[in-house]
């Protein structure tokens, strides 16, 4: 009787010591399995420990990034070192790079007293296109800094105009405008990120360079103006993820800023002139676009 409880003692102090060392197993969609100590599972993520150049770490991960896991999958206790996926105890990305365009409109009001076919091509020269870039540091889940640059172009080509020449002779041609605005400058950032922590509301507030060049033709008269100033800018977007690194983003921005002076060329004389209040150029626009998100 003494040797069959000293027999099952011993069964059961084995079996808790496999259970004491055993591991689980987490496979993820990428194709990497980590052996880990499962700590805590919620309903969309899984809590885990896992060792990473001799140290443990602590670290959650979405369950939609999980193809699957089991508890007490291995048997040795060691959880070897990984370099496929090195986690860190933050369950965000720090850096977002992104690239985008879309479709911009100028909200500046058009003057009054135009000639109506003038007025149109005023009004259809206000929409154009717009490309971004951005570069962000999160410095933690919510908050961050970046830098962003964006240009907008716009142009509108009418023919057979007629204008009169200060001598009082008529003329005719074409009226063009190619516009280039372009915008430089540091943002700051407030993410929201959703409860699996795959997608993210962006806010973001900035400000810096505003420059403007616009290559024109007035009949037969070919101008270059050119101005800069100083520009804030705002915006909204939503990024969804994608992949494990990549996101596809919608954004609404607003970009403002006025140009008090400028530089007028005609290919060979430039003067600079100071614009009255009713003629200063209004640099305000509304960019709606989508683009690629790289999330680290």
């Amino acid at each position: 009787m003494i040797n069959m409880k000293k027999l099952l003692l011993s069964l059961l102090l084995m079996l808790g010591c496999h259970f004491l060392q055993a591991q689980d197993l987490v496979v993820t969609y990428e194709g990497d399995s980590l052996n880990c100590k499962i700590t805590r599972e919620a309903k969309d993520r899984l809590y885990f420990t896992f060792m990473y150049k001799g140290a443990a770490k602590n670290t959650v991960l979405s369950k939609h990034l999980i193809r699957q896991y089991q508890r007490n999958y291995f048997t040795d206790g060691e959880i070897p070192e990984t370099s496929e996926y090195q986690y860190s105890e933050q369950a965000f990305s720090r850096y977002r790079l992104g690239v985008s365009g879309g479709w911009s409109y100028r909200i500046a009001r058009t003057a009054d007293g135009l000639q109506p076919f003038y007025k149109e091509y005023i009004d259809n020269l206000k929409q154009g296109f717009h490309i971004n870039g951005d570069a962000a540091y999160y410095f933690n889940e919510q908050m961050g800094a970046g830098l962003r640059y964006s240009t907008y172009h716009a142009a509108n080509e009418l023919d057979n105009v007629t204008a009169t020449m200060p001598d009082g002779t008529t003329v005719t041609g074409t009226l063009s405008d190619k516009i280039n605005i372009t915008y430089v400058g540091p943002y700051f950032s407030s993410r929201t990120l959703n409860r699996n922590k795959l997608n993210a509301w962006i806010f973001n507030v900035g400000f810096g360079y505003l420059g403007y060049t616009d290559k024109a033709l007035q009949v037969n008269e070919r101008y270059t103006f050119k101005g800069s100033t100083f520009g804030l800018s705002a915006d909204a977007g939503y990024d969804m993820r994608i992949s494990k690194k990549l996101s596809v983003g919608l954004q609404i921005s607003f970009v403002t800023g006025t140009l008090r002076q400028m530089e007028v060329s005609n290919g060979t004389t430039t003067q600079k002139i100071k614009l009255q209040p009713e003629n200063y150029e209004n640099l305000s626009r509304l960019d709606v676009s989508v683009g690629l998100r790289f999330n680290h």
